[in-house]
């Protein structure tokens, strides 16, 4: 009993050494440190929400990286999907939990990079999930730094029928930015008649 345990014992110490030894040949910060690990996580996901590759974002996730996760801009993984216009992919965030109302360095949302393309689908996932009223409002209306609602991002980038959603959904169009503009304002610089009556008829 005793010669099988003292065997145990020895092979158990070669183990150790020669994982020690395999460690030991690593620099340090490729396995001890878990900002480093976090953050090559993170970048990779990034990369792969960027490229739109939907089996590399699952197996980023899957191997740890946060869904929240963003790039040098501030741009959070689901900010990247809704600029993509990508529905597949903002779902499947949605889904891993990724954080509506975060903003980025120029204070978007999801919201805001979701109205400026004309993806209705990922806008109504965005605005259907279960909120309170007043929570509903703020998330609508929420402005970025330069003062624009997503609804103002809309009507600039002449989306007519997510401009139509939005006011069903009671947008704010009178909201200005810093510019001093609304709504009605930006439609009238794009000389966009068709957006104009349709925010004249609200």
């Amino acid at each position: 009993m005793n010669m099988f345990k003292c065997k145990e014992e020895t092979l158990f110490s070669k183990r150790m050494t020669k994982t020690e030894k395999f460690f030991k040949r690593l620099p340090f910060t490729t396995f001890f440190s878990p900002e480093f690990i976090g953050n090559a996580l993170d970048k990779k996901l990034v990369e792969n929400v960027s490229k739109q590759d939907m089996g590399a974002i699952k197996n980023s996730i899957l191997n740890g990286a946060k869904v929240n996760a963003r790039n040098e801009e501030g741009k959070t993984c689901l900010m990247i999907a809704c600029e993509k216009g990508n529905f597949e992919i903002v779902s499947f965030l949605i889904k891993e939990y990724a954080k509506l109302d975060l903003r980025d360095d120029m204070g978007k949302t999801a919201l805001h990079y979701a109205c400026m393309q004309s993806n209705l689908r990922i806008i109504s996932s965005i605005l259907s999930k279960d909120l309170g009223k007043r929570k509903f409002r703020k998330r609508i209306n929420r402005i970025d730094k330069e003062g624009n609602t997503p609804l103002n991002l809309a009507v600039q980038n002449n989306h007519y029928f997510i401009v139509n959603y939005l006011l069903l959904n009671k947008a704010n169009k009178n909201i200005k930015n810093k510019e001093g503009k609304d709504a009605f304002d930006v439609a009238k610089k794009n000389d966009n008649v068709k957006i104009m009556v349709l925010l004249r008829n609200f």
